[in-house]
């Protein structure tokens, strides 16, 4: 029997272990490029409908002391999930590009968003924020999204500007006797359980 034979859908009153085969070859024998677009937009549109409403979230949260870039980083970020959904579930966009500009969106928000507390959380608690921990969800993140050769790229990319941004306000902006304290809380998030 030939598995094009197998792909119709078998009666119910079948075998069930030819309607098993059934479903196997007609899982073997989709249209791959098709299913993973179908699958890469279901993926997009879940993941900006949850940007569009944690986005509003945050700004409510931090409401009336708004952090000055977040007040200006994270409308802009919502305004560029609401376009890529509408230009995603219209078609006119790849999922798959949409995700990659919405990461390196992600990314260059936390990067922001890093080299901003040296200038404001830290010399006001000698710490760094536990935001910074959300760099381990952007390097999942790649891992799940992209496949490993251009995820390692971004990572590595991300992990290179981090260490630069460190190394960066270390060296310019703290004394000997405070930098042993600050690489050790800066460091936490690019190896953890260092501290």
């Amino acid at each position: 029997m030939d598995l094009k034979d197998v792909v119709r859908k078998p009666p119910l009153r079948a075998p069930p272990l030819r309607r098993i085969r059934a479903a196997l070859a007609q899982y073997l024998l989709h249209d791959e490029l098709q299913e993973e677009i179908i699958l890469l937009r279901r993926m997009f549109v879940i993941m900006a409908v949850a940007a569009l409403v944690g986005i509003p979230g945050a700004l409510w949260v931090q409401a009336p002391d708004y952090d000055p870039l977040d007040r200006v980083v994270l409308p802009l970020c919502g305004l560029m999930y609401l376009v890529l959904l509408i230009t995603v579930l219209s078609g006119r966009v790849d999922p798959r590009r949409a995700f990659v500009l919405s990461f390196l969106t992600n990314a260059s928000y936390l990067l922001l968003a890093y080299n901003h507390q040296f200038r404001v959380f830290a010399p006001q608690y000698g710490v760094l924020s536990q935001s910074t921990y959300w760099f381990a969800v952007l390097y999942v993140a790649a891992f799940l999204i992209f496949p490993t050769r251009l995820a390692r790229y971004f990572v590595r990319g991300i992990l290179g500007l981090t260490i630069a941004i460190t190394l960066g306000h270390l060296l310019l902006t703290l004394n000997c006797c405070a930098a042993g304290n600050f690489l050790e809380a800066s460091s936490s998030f690019c190896w953890p359980g260092s501290c």
